[in-house]
């Protein structure tokens, strides 16, 4: 019994005294991530993941919303530690920043209303696009790589959210919108009287990763373990299951 209590005190004030670390995510990304109130409480595959991962490194994770583009800023001003947001792993190194493994493969996707004209990828050209923003240093991903698919022949708007991506595909400002597939493959999956695919799923990028600065190396590198034991235990399975459970065998 006496053993017991010792065990339980110890780990009572080794949570206490837990580093706190600062993770910067999307506010309105399912699955990814989604804030549910006021109060930095947030959900999704990304959101658990981390969590996971920081309990097996032996830090507390505290959210913070942010923008897409302003990840780099909020990571150099030291006003968040880590940023997990949908960030597909860059080409080459990017100065100043480390990333993670990857834990999850990236890919783009065309979505359209369902009663849209639009029913084929070749129906796009010419129309007008809307496009999630985001930038880590160099281009802004999902602009440039539907303009360089359709030979800069349409027209593209950027939005700084997928709520506002879909806002503007609601009330017909854009023909389609054009982001990370698994969100949109979610709200496609989940509305299906209002909207439809366009195509399949595009491959892009190099995976997602978690982001921080050059000088988290060191704790990058034990998040990767972490990382890796959570894939190898089945916890990542787990967790991936409880998010992507809609996605058809």
């Amino acid at each position: 019994m006496a053993k017991i209590l010792f065990l339980i005190i110890c780990f009572i004030f080794s949570s206490v005294n837990a580093e706190t670390i600062i993770i910067g995510t999307s506010p309105e990304n399912p699955p990814f991530s989604f804030q549910v109130d006021s109060q930095n409480h947030f959900y999704g595959f990304e959101v658990e993941l981390m969590s996971n991962i920081c309990y097996r490194v032996g830090v507390q994770c505290q959210f913070k919303s942010i923008g897409v583009s302003s990840i780099i800023d909020e990571l150099n001003s030291g006003k968040i530690d880590y940023a997990i947001a949908a960030i597909i792993l860059p080409d080459k190194p990017l100065n100043g920043f480390v990333f993670s493994l990857p834990y999850l493969q990236s890919g783009a996707q065309l979505m359209t209303l369902a009663n849209s004209k639009i029913n084929d990828p070749v129906d796009i050209r010419g129309k007008t696009i809307g496009v999630r923003k985001g930038t880590l240093g160099g281009g802004t991903l999902f602009k440039d790589l539907i303009m360089e698919i359709y030979d800069e022949q349409l027209k593209v708007l950027e939005y700084s959210s997928m709520q506002d991506l879909l806002d503007a595909l609601n009330k017909e400002k854009v023909d389609a919108i054009f982001s990370n597939e698994l969100p949109i493959r979610y709200w496609y999956y989940n509305h299906k009287t209002i909207y439809k695919l366009v195509g399949s799923r595009i491959p892009f990028g190099n995976s997602y990763s978690i982001m921080g600065r050059k000088k988290s190396e060191l704790q990058m590198m034990q998040m990767n373990h972490a990382l890796l034991d959570t894939i190898g235990d089945g916890s990542y399975l787990k967790i991936y299951n409880r998010y992507f459970s809609w996605i058809p065998e």
